[in-house]
C-alpha cells in the first residue's frame, strides 16, 4: 500500500514538473510566447525584426497550444518589415509604429482590428481587410502615410473615428460590404466619427448594387469617385 502511494506521490510530483504553468513565457523560433490557459497561448512583446510568420499553433514540452492573440507584441519594432498572422486570431493590436513594416497578411478569422493598430506604419503600401472583420478601430491605419490601396471586407459594419487618417498616399478604397459600414459618432459634437479625411484623391469602389447607397450614406456620400467593384 506504500509504495503504491510512494510511486503515485512520484508520479504526480513528475506531471507537475513536465506541464506548463499557465502564464508562463517561453521562446520557440525566435518568438515569445506566453501561456494563457490548457489550449491557448499569445505572442507578446519582443525585439522582431525582418519577416514573421506566425504559427497557428506552438508545441512546448509535448503540449501544444494554438496562438490566439498578440496584444501590442510588435509595437515599436522598427526593423520588422514583414508579418503574416494565422488564421486562430481574432483581435489584433500592436503593430504601431513599426516604420519599417511593408507587408501585412491577415488571418481569415479576424473580427475586430483594435485601436490604432497600425498606427505611424508609414511604409504599409497596401492592406487586405478579411470578410472575417466586424469592426476596424478608432485610429486604425491613422499616420499611414505610405498606403496606396486598401481592401474592405465585406462583413465591416463599423469603421472608427480617425482609422485612416494622415493616409496621404491613398488612391484606392475597395469596400466589399453591401451595406455602406457606419462611422460612430457622438451627436453632442465631441466626435465626428469621420474616417477617411481625402475624398477626392481616392476612387471608392463598392458592390454595383450598392452605389446609390454609399452615394446617399454619411460620409461615404463625399467621396468625388465612386465606381462598382469590376
Amino acid at each position: 500500500m506504500k509504495q503504491n502511494k510512494l510511486k503515485f506521490l512520484m508520479s504526480l510530483v513528475l506531471m507537475l514538473c513536465v506541464l506548463p504553468s499557465f502564464s508562463q513565457t517561453f521562446k520557440s523560433k525566435g518568438i515569445t510566447y506566453t501561456i494563457y490557459d490548457s489550449e491557448k497561448a499569445g505572442v507578446v512583446k519582443g525585439n522582431y525584426s525582418g519577416k514573421v510568420v506566425i504559427p497557428s499553433q506552438v508545441n512546448y514540452y509535448g503540449t501544444t497550444f494554438t496562438v490566439t492573440s498578440i496584444g501590442d507584441a510588435f509595437e515599436g519594432c522598427k526593423s520588422l518589415t514583414s508579418v503574416v498572422l494565422p488564421n486562430t486570431i481574432r483581435y489584433i493590436n500592436g503593430f504601431r509604429y513599426c516604420t519599417r513594416l511593408t507587408s501585412v497578411t491577415l488571418g481569415n478569422s479576424i473580427e475586430f482590428i483594435g485601436g490604432w493598430a497600425f498606427e505611424g506604419c508609414k511604409s504599409l503600401r497596401s492592406i487586405i481587410i478579411p470578410n472575417s472583420v466586424i469592426e476596424i478601430g478608432i485610429g486604425a491605419f491613422e499616420g499611414c502615410s505610405g498606403l496606396t490601396s486598401v481592401t474592405i471586407g465585406e462583413s465591416v459594419t463599423t469603421i472608427g473615428e480617425n482609422a485612416f487618417k494622415d493616409c496621404t498616399g491613398l488612391v484606392k478604397i475597395i469596400c466589399k460590404a453591401k451595406t455602406p459600414p457606419t462611422f460612430p459618432y457622438d451627436p453632442n459634437g465631441y466626435t465626428y466619427g469621420q474616417a477617411f479625411f481625402d475624398f477626392y484623391k481616392p476612387t471608392l469602389y463598392v458592390p454595383a448594387e450598392s452605389i446609390d447607397k454609399y452615394k446617399n450614406a454619411r460620409w461615404w456620400s463625399r467621396f468625388a469617385k465612386i465606381r462598382a467593384i469590376k
